[in-house]
């Protein structure tokens, strides 16, 4: 990402989701699936790391935390289609021979991904301004801002920018947000930067180890636990992505974590996370036939919890302004 640019790692996430989703297709057996599966989780770790530094780097300044927070919707958003997309392929499709079903739901996957590489191929998306100028290619730079926010012709922003610009130029390799290299080893030279990593670290962990992967995986099979049918398992993984969406739209959407800060969000959506966990434990060990209301609403309730804060904030504030002086255009 640091020597060839953003566009090109995109290109290749893209182009991974692609495969993997049409491999999944067509697979005819056990290896191909595999084959498949690897290839869509290479695209999302690809997309992970490139998608939110390229919208850090070519988002104002006033504006860069809302929108590394789209990000995060635009994830769950996603979710909510893919289980539409799942709805719509079991009801209006029939099964046939060897059960189509499930391969143009997986094969629907790529048509999103094939979009973007076309967007990408027509020079819709250009390349981070930030990154073109750390490379000395000033003059590109520019070009790549004004397409991007096309107000910049003439007035004191254009001047800003310009001079933001220039000064990547005069450093090349020192203000790279996706040279992982450099900051880690300026991450070891400032205790102040050490405490902000250590904070982005634990964060993320927090928000891996609070159980949303059980839940996403495993929360319709719950739901038929709790008495609803295991032929409407589909339509149930559907209400759970719209109950994470619901808390994240609050956050974004509503502009919570602008309001109330992003520790004024993180802290509540922890806290209550937690205790409807603790709702969900408490409805099994006290048998989920007699207690099936408490056990659905604090299922959903976390969702909801954890949207509102663990998963929506913490790419905002751990991808900041910037680790240097200046700030990116």
């Amino acid at each position: 990402m640091q020597t060839h640019g953003r566009r090109p790692l995109i290109a290749l996430a893209s182009a991974a989701y692609a495969g993997g989703s049409l491999a999944l297709a067509l697979a005819p057996g056990f290896w191909s699936l595999l084959a498949g599966r690897l290839a869509l989780g290479l695209g999302v770790g690809l997309s992970s790391v490139a998608v939110p530094v390229y919208l850090a780097e070519v988002a104002p300044p006033k504006h860069r935390g809302r929108v590394v927070a789209c990000y995060t919707l635009s994830v769950v958003a996603g979710q909510v289609l893919a289980c539409v997309v799942n709805v719509a392929c079991d009801q209006l499709l029939s099964s046939g021979e060897g059960g189509a079903k499930w391969r143009w739901s997986l094969g629907g996957a790529a048509g999103p991904a094939l979009l973007q590489l076309g967007a990408l191929a027509l020079g819709a998306l250009p390349e981070s301004p930030r990154w073109l100028a750390s490379q000395g290619r000033g003059d590109e730079a520019l070009r790549a801002a004004r397409m991007i926010r096309g107000d910049l012709e003439g007035g004191a922003e254009e001047d800003r920018i310009r001079r933001e610009l220039a000064a990547l130029s005069a450093s090349p390799s020192g203000d790279d947000l996706g040279d992982v290299g450099s900051l880690v080893k300026e991450v070891g030279r400032s205790p102040g930067l050490r405490r902000a990593f250590g904070l982005g670290v634990g964060l993320q962990a927090l928000q891996q180890l609070s159980g949303i992967n059980t839940v996403m995986y495993y929360g319709a099979g719950i739901l038929v636990m709790c008495g609803f049918k295991s032929s409407r398992s589909i339509e149930l993984a559907l209400v759970l992505a719209l109950a994470q969406v619901f808390g994240v739209f609050a956050s974004t959407g509503l502009a919570l974590f602008d309001r109330l800060g992003r520790r004024g969000c993180i802290i509540p959506s922890c806290v209550g996370a937690g205790c409807c966990l603790a709702g969900v434990s408490a409805a099994f060990a006290l048998g989920v036939e007699t207690y099936r209301s408490l056990a659905l609403a604090a299922l959903l309730g976390y969702l909801v919890m954890f949207g509102l804060g663990l998963r929506s904030v913490s790419k905002p504030l751990i991808h900041p302004p910037h680790h240097h002086h200046h700030q990116p255009p």
